[in-house]
């Protein structure tokens, strides 16, 4: 009985690379659609007197272009939303260390934000700084924390991450993974930190084996992002309008590569030492049926309860490294996002 469990247990059905890449690309077509409608209406459009519908529309979107592709994907292959959150709980003894990588790993970004900017500036390429929509600030902090952090997740480490993980391994997943998740805010400026972010968000996902880790530590980070923000901007109400972008003076480059240089030391070192105490907390995950030469074979009761997710057992580990099509034109679609994002502010 147990060895006829094992087998089906192997051959549990999942979502496939190709699956994913569906879903993918759909979200990818409704975000080109989107940046094209919102390209045709910003001039009719006041960011600051219509702050509150914009972050409403930015709910909707966030919530819509990539739960929606996934929820239709699930209900068409019979599967549960399980399939995307994971098999196993997210521990209390993970949160507070979620807590503390999520301000460090701000604090690390901010830094990094503020020498990449300079960078920007002497490319001759504006950052767009100060630009505020005007919204509440509880609707502000709803839209980016839960709209974005929980959709994004959703997407790409629920959805993308485990079927590329299961293709091409744990490694070239989470880079994989990490390029899409920066792509997909299509802008220039927010590359860097976006692919470090992501690089982050899929090791604590597959770390814990649900992405409820990953959806925690991404709400907190965008949390305090707004936090820092808000407070930052109510600061600069009281700065002239002639120097309300720092960065466009050259004088001012060395003392913030300083100050971005020594944020980035001390958010990653911290984050080093809490990422150690979170990759403690969790249990550990063995890799089994994922490498391509071995041999498939049945599955024991014993690795089952050491692990009992199907995603690690799925027969996909034995599928040539192949791209899809539509992972291929997902990334495509996106790409292009960019470039037009980054033309529209070049001078």
């Amino acid at each position: 009985m147990n060895q006829h469990y094992a087998l089906h247990y192997a051959r549990a059905r999942v979502l496939t690379l190709e699956d994913a890449s569906h879903a993918l690309v759909t979200a990818s077509v409704l975000l080109m659609a989107a940046s094209f409608v919102g390209h045709r209406l910003s001039p009719y459009v006041d960011m600051t007197t219509d702050g509150n519908f914009f972050l409403l529309f930015s709910l909707v979107m966030e919530l819509g272009f990539f739960i929606l592709p996934t929820a239709y994907l699930l209900s068409s292959k019979g599967l549960s939303w399980r399939t995307v959150f994971g098999w196993r709980p997210l521990a209390k003894a993970q949160i507070p260390w979620l807590f503390a990588m999520a301000f460090f790993a701000m604090l690390a970004v901010t830094g990094l934000q503020m020498i990449w900017t300079v960078a920007m500036e002497a490319w001759g390429i504006p950052y767009g700084l100060g630009e505020e929509t005007g919204g509440n600030f509880l609707l502000s902090l709803v839209t980016v924390s839960l709209g974005a952090g929980f959709s994004e997740e959703i997407l790409v480490r629920g959805t993308l991450l485990p079927p590329m993980e299961r293709r091409w391994g744990r490694g070239a997943a989470i880079v994989l993974s990490a390029v899409v998740f920066s792509l997909m805010h299509g802008e220039v400026a927010r590359l860097p930190y976006t692919f470090l972010l992501g690089l982050l968000l899929a090791w604590i996902a597959i770390r814990a084996g649900t992405i409820k880790a990953s959806i925690l530590f991404h709400a907190l980070y965008n949390a305090m992002s707004v936090i820092l923000g808000a407070l930052t901007s109510g600061a600069q109400e009281t700065v002239d309008l002639a120097q309300a972008n720092p960065y466009a003076d050259p004088v001012n480059w060395p003392s913030f590569c300083l100050t971005g240089g020594f944020m980035i030391f001390i958010g990653a070192l911290f984050l080093a030492v809490f990422a150690i105490g979170f990759a403690h907390r969790c249990p550990a995950s063995p890799r089994l049926l994922r490498d391509p030469k071995r041999v498939a074979r049945p599955v024991t009761p014993a690795e089952i309860a050491a692990d009992p997710n199907p995603w690690h057992y799925s027969d996909e580990a034995h599928f040539p490294p192949v791209v899809p099509l539509a992972l291929f034109v997902s990334v495509f679609l996106l790409f292009l996002r960019v470039i037009w994002t980054t033309l529209e502010i070049w001078p």
